[in-house]
């Protein structure tokens, strides 16, 4: 069952209320909200709001909890009564977790907070009409594909799926790399001939590139076949299991919410930060999340995803940065993952003498104002 998990300090019980009245009223009743401060297996539906007041914030068990539900990657979305009047200003550095995150307020647009909630929780909105590439191999997976491609109609949803969307006579592999750039997520079948395919490592590789997110069925449960997507989000397909197709849409549907606000903060606070710092900000082919800042005879190179670094990763990064002309620095939100210190060396190692970053999204304000200082962006 769907789960929404409201976090509230005593001075926030009023809006906590509202919100959970709200919800009750215009959310679907299998939905279940509740206060317990306990989270789930990853695979289940699970939606934390946090309601923003001056208690909890300053509630140090609590903002732990956010950055635990944040970390094993649930969604988490601070909530306030207006967001056209609630001062961020008032989050402190140890909260900023809160701060970068994309807030939702009852007020001015209450439809805008339960589209949140539905989506977040895969029951709708977020996902309707989205489009879903389905990539596998016919070979070992196509009863599989076809299942998932026939729910994702259901919900709305519009998958693709080779048998069924081409046309015969055209060049197949050209067509699907069309369409793999056309859409808003990949379902990755994982199988051992899927995994030894250049077709599909191609539509992988691309989908990467692309920056769409991706995630894995795997139909062995013993093993995981491709390690390129090791890290990606994944679920085991129980033949034996009713509730599969509930699971992936759920995977489905975080993915897809988790793009969509990633990519509101992470603009809404290179905005923020270019007008503060008085740079010129240019966002590059914007479906591919990327962005430049310039200023001071500098150029900065700034591309973002929700993923865990790699190799693949970071060269992806170096790409970028040497791009002609090549730039000062290239640096790479990582969304709200933490960076722990052997990784922080590992990357310090890779990088060598290039100046490539690797950041959360929390960080990325400390980071552009060691480049631009503080008193040379007021003096300038």
């Amino acid at each position: 069952m769907p789960r929404v998990l409201i976090i509230h300090a005593e001075d926030g019980q009023v809006l906590a209320h509202r919100v959970m009245n709200l919800i009750r009223e215009k959310v679907p009743k299998d939905v279940r909200i509740d206060t317990t401060r306990e989270l789930p297996d990853r695979a289940e539906s699970l939606l934390v709001l946090f309601v923003l007041s001056p208690g909890s914030i300053r509630d140090q068990q609590a903002l732990e909890f956010a950055e635990d539900a944040a970390r094993r990657e649930f969604p988490m979305v601070p909530i306030v009564e207006d967001i056209t009047t609630y001062s961020f200003a008032l989050i402190p550095a140890n909260a900023q977790l809160l701060g970068s995150r994309n807030a939702i307020g009852l007020a001015p647009n209450e439809e805008r907070f339960l589209e949140t909630v539905r989506g977040h929780l895969g029951l709708e909105s977020f996902v309707r009409h989205r489009q879903v590439f389905i990539s596998y191999r016919r070979t070992d997976a196509e009863a599989v594909a076809q299942d998932i491609e026939q729910f994702l109609w259901t919900r709305r949803c519009v998958p693709f799926l080779d048998t069924i969307q081409l046309e015969g006579g055209v060049v197949v592999q050209d067509k699907v790399m069309q369409a793999l750039h056309e859409k808003d997520f990949v379902v990755y079948i994982d199988s051992s001939d899927a995994s030894a395919s250049p077709w599909v490592l191609a539509e992988l590789t691309e989908a990467l590139a692309q920056r769409i997110p991706v995630c894995m069925v795997r139909i062995d449960p013993g093993r995981v076949h491709l390690d390129l997507l090791r890290d990606a989000p994944s679920m085991i397909w129980d033949p034996s299991n009713p509730r599969n197709l509930d699971t992936l849409m759920g995977l489905i549907s975080r993915g897809i919410a988790g793009r969509v606000t990633l990519d509101e903060r992470v603009v809404r606070t290179i905005r923020g930060l270019a007008e503060a710092h008085d740079l010129r900000v240019k966002f590059i082919e914007g479906e591919k999340r990327r962005a430049e800042m310039t200023g001071r005879g500098k150029t900065i190179r700034i591309e973002w995803e929700d993923s865990a670094i790699s190799l693949e990763r970071l060269y992806r990064l170096y790409e970028l940065y040497t791009e002609a002309p090549p730039s000062d620095t290239a640096i790479f939100i990582c969304g709200d993952r933490d960076l722990f210190p052997p990784t922080r060396k590992a990357l310090v190692w890779a990088c060598g003498r290039h100046p490539l970053r690797i950041l959360a999204t929390a960080t990325i304000g400390l980071e552009l104002a060691r480049i631009f200082p503080p008193d040379l962006a007021a003096n300038a």
